[in-house]
């Protein structure tokens, strides 16, 4: 039966919304662009997963830059995506690597013609970064930021830690473009962070109150690893490669649907033991380009997931083993091989880290940084084994941070125990 006009007026109806900016029409910040085109070319790589926060940046930016453009992709369409743009001989990434250049020392006839900027969490960011070949090709450059960020509806890891439109806005400054530029995209960023503050509060008894928050509560110390008494000569530290399938793109996102074993990595010592497995797919080229393998070295090296866990088995013997997080240690039990001693390095490193702030009277910090970025601060370096790719360098940042728990365990236990 066809549904009458009375019905349809008289059914249920969502939220209006603005579908230039795709926020609600009382979230709506469209009426605050002041589109304005600078010279340089702003070209946005966007994170999948980014693609549909709310609170999104690059959206304001797309509208606000008549030249700017939002690459929208899967991984596997980025690279190609922005060399359909042809951008530029000169063109740089915006990234705050230690080999980047800091905009402002940059000579005006060599100041870029067009800026790469990577957006998503900076957790995204730097997966980007480290998984896009093509990102590598520009010249990184930088910039210093003389203020806290002002995206107070999303916290940021550091104070000076900004958002996608606060960045560009900075490096724009910095390449001298017109003050109007970065004005538009300022008045643009705080007009919308102004309404949705306004949004978050509920009207209480004919007053407004502040949502609640969670409140964390005081951190205890914590009962140091027995694991940490067994010697390092004992000790393995393990690390396992999956290569993932990838589904077909649900809501325009990359999604890793499953993954199977594809690397078997296991260091006593100075003794590595390395085992290559044949898997029911072939592994992406850029898995195959992180792991520094030739496409066809699975099929010639590679041995069965059986052959493979008996040669860890025989490996591992009856000694302790430790890995970074907790994925290892479910791999492999999952498969069927057990770790009755096993020390899950994440944990333990965090869990140290808390308690010795609690002893200096400092408020613990809330993220500790990747496993590379921890093992590349701490004293006792791991011999660098980037020529032999992803894998075999975060086994032995594995050790390396191992052996520096250990040290600080074997140098004063007392105070790692409750």
């Amino acid at each position: 039966m066809p549904v009458t006009q009375e019905q349809a007026d008289a059914a249920p109806r969502g939220r209006d919304t603005c579908y230039r900016c795709f926020r609600p029409q009382a979230l709506c910040w469209c009426q605050a662009l002041s589109p304005i085109e600078p010279h340089t070319q702003i070209v946005i790589v966007q994170h999948p997963r980014e693609q549909f926060h709310p609170l999104n940046t690059a959206r304001i930016v797309e509208l606000s830059l008549p030249n700017s453009t939002v690459i929208r992709s899967g991984f596997q369409n980025i690279e190609k995506d922005l060399l359909d743009l042809q951008l530029p001989k000169n063109t740089a990434l915006l990234y705050p690597s230690p080999d980047a250049i800091d905009l402002e020392s940059i000579a005006a006839e060599k100041r870029p013609e067009a800026i790469v900027v990577v957006d998503g969490t900076w957790h995204q960011a730097k997966t980007l970064v480290r998984d896009l070949p093509g990102l590598q090709r520009y010249q990184k450059v930088r910039f210093t930021p003389q203020s806290p960020s002002e995206y107070r509806i999303r916290k940021e890891p550091q104070p000076d830690y900004l958002s996608t439109i606060e960045s560009i806005a900075l490096a724009l400054d910095a390449l001298k473009e017109a003050p109007a530029v970065s004005s538009s995209l300022r008045k643009s960023f705080r007009h919308m962070v102004d309404l949705n503050l306004a949004a978050r509060k509920r009207p209480v008894g004919g007053r407004t109150e502040e949502p609640r928050r969670k409140v964390r509560g005081k951190v205890r110390g914590h009962r140091y690893p027995h694991q940490l008494l067994h010697s390092k000569e004992d000790t393995v530290a393990l690390y396992v490669e999956g290569a993932g399938h990838t589904s077909q793109r649900k809501a325009k996102a990359y999604r890793i649907q499953e993954s199977e074993p594809l690397l078997f990595l296991a260091r006593r010592g100075q003794e590595q033991c390395s085992i290559l497995l044949q898997t029911g797919t072939v592994p992406s080229q850029r898995l195959l380009q992180q792991l520094q393998l030739e496409a066809t070295q699975q099929e010639r090296e590679g041995v069965t997931l059986e052959s493979g866990l008996t040669a860890l088995r025989r490996f591992l013997g009856d000694s302790p083993t430790v890995a970074w997080n907790a994925s290892t240690q479910r791999i492999l039990e999952n498969l069927g091989l057990s770790l009755p001693q096993h020390l899950e390095l994440k944990g333990a490193y965090c869990d140290y880290q808390r308690f010795q702030a609690l002893r200096e009277s400092r408020e613990p910090q809330q993220k500790w940084g990747s496993l590379s970025s921890i093992a590349s601060n701490l004293s006792e370096k791991a011999p660098s084994s980037k020529s032999r790719g992803r894998a075999h360098q975060r086994l032995l940042d594995t050790q390396n941070i191992y052996f520096w728990l250990k040290n600080q365990f074997d140098a004063d236990p007392n105070p790692f125990f409750e």
